[in-house]
């Protein structure tokens, strides 16, 4: 089971953590991380040139962003 590990809501990974954490335990499968930031270049790294760089962002409120280079 794969699950976002952030950046994002508090609220909404630990909700999402916990709940992925249950099920990995009752089906004894292993939990798997993915930054949010990355997981989002990931979807669309197939339609550029290799040597296109990206940076995502996400509103982080209050004139701030979560970046990733």
């Amino acid at each position: 089971i794969a699950l976002s590990k952030g950046p994002g809501s508090y609220t909404g990974l630990r909700i999402g953590v916990a709940t992925a954490k249950g099920l990995c335990f009752a089906l004894d499968k292993p939990l798997i991380a993915i930054n949010t930031l990355e997981a989002m270049v990931w979807q669309i790294n197939s339609f550029f040139d290799k040597d296109t760089l990206f940076c995502p962002m996400i509103d982080a409120r209050r004139m701030e962003v979560y970046c990733l280079v």
